[in-house]
Formats: structure tokens, C-alpha cells, sequence
């Protein structure tokens, strides 16, 4: 497990190819855990890892816009019997996403339950890509950088941790960084959401 971890940590490419298809607190925790590295190959990882998501997100983007705003009523028409979505909650998300898509995309990246589909209504509106591309990343990057170092610093003082609390503090503690993490995330993606 430790060898694979070394050697996961080691390659850029799989790193890359990982942050397309999983969350980056995902692909950062394992990395943190090369605690040999220093903090300017958790700063390239991140970034590689921002790159990754960013490209991510631009294919969710192109999907979305390719689907288009007829289908999108039309799949939501058919969904609305289960209380799911209805056509007037898709008219409020558009019309917000006209005004103030740039920045509901910058900070729907910080939340870990709407980064994934926040991606869908610029796709639909068809917002200018460039400026979604520019605060996908900048977005993206802001968080991985947060959650990065935080892994990162949280891995190199784990022995130290260990010994002080032992190992079932030092999960704990980590299980409430995870949880402050995504109750910060959560708070945000409700303001976003509450306008």
C-alpha cells in the first residue's frame, strides 16, 4: 500500500489523470501523504491537481452546453412529477447564473456539493468560456491550495500528533478536519444559493 502510495505521489500524470475523474481532496489527501516532499512539490501537485479539475469542469461545461436549454426543460418536464426540479427553479438558476455567473462559479469550486454542477448552467447559458475557465481555476485553486496544505501540514506533525493524542486522536482529528472543511463548503454553497 505504501509503495503505491510512493509511487502515485511520484507521478504528475497519474495525478493529472486523477484529478479529471475524482475530487481533489481525494487525490490530495493520498499525495499529502508523501510527507518527503517539500512544499514546493505539494505546491506543483496542487496546481496539477487544479489544472485537472479545471479540464474536468470544462467537459461538464461542453456536455452541458451540447444537452442545451430546450432538452434541459424537456428532461426537467418529465423529472417535476418527483418533486425533484421544476422549470421556474431552472428559470431563478439562469437568471442568477446571467448576473453573477462568474462569481457562482469562483465560490460554488470552494463547495464540495455543488462543484461538480456548477458547471452545468454557464454550459447551458452558454456564459463566455474564457471568464468560466479563468474563475474555474482561480476558484478551483484557491480551495485545492487550503485543502492541499492543510493535508500536507497535517501529515508532516502526524507523528507528533500520534505520539501526543495517539492514533485515535489523530484520526479523529483528522475526520473533524474533514468535517470543518465541509461544513465551510456547505455554508457557502447555501449562500451562493440564497443569492
Amino acid at each position: 500500500m505504501e509503495e503505491s502510495i510512493i509511487v502515485f505521489g511520484q507521478s504528475y500524470l497519474l495525478i493529472f489523470i486523477s484529478s479529471l475523474l475524482l475530487a481533489p481532496e481525494a487525490v490530495l489527501f493520498v499525495t499529502a501523504a508523501m510527507t518527503d516532499q517539500p512544499p514546493l512539490a505539494v505546491l506543483v501537485i496542487i496546481l496539477v491537481v487544479s489544472i485537472g479539475g479545471s479540464i474536468g469542469s470544462a467537459a461538464i461545461y461542453f456536455l452541458s452546453a451540447m444537452l442545451g436549454e430546450k432538452r434541459l426543460f424537456k428532461l426537467v418536464g418529465k423529472l417535476e412529477r418527483y418533486y425533484l426540479l421544476n422549470s421556474n427553479d431552472l428559470i431563478q438558476i439562469f437568471g442568477y447564473f446571467k448576473r453573477k455567473g462568474h462569481w457562482l462559479v469562483f465560490f460554488g469550486r470552494m463547495a464540495p456539493t455543488v462543484r461538480t454542477i456548477v458547471s452545468i448552467p454557464p454550459g447551458i447559458i452558454r456564459m463566455n468560456f474564457r471568464v468560466f475557465l479563468t474563475y474555474t481555476f482561480m476558484g478551483t485553486l484557491v480551495w485545492n491550495l487550503i485543502i492541499g496544505y492543510v493535508f500536507y501540514y497535517f501529515w508532516v506533525h502526524a507523528e507528533a500528533i500520534s505520539s501526543l493524542l495517539g492514533a485515535y486522536a489523530a484520526v479523529s482529528l483528522g475526520v473533524i478536519i474533514l468535517l470543518a472543511v465541509w461544513l465551510v463548503g456547505r455554508n457557502i454553497a447555501r449562500r451562493l444559493m440564497n443569492g
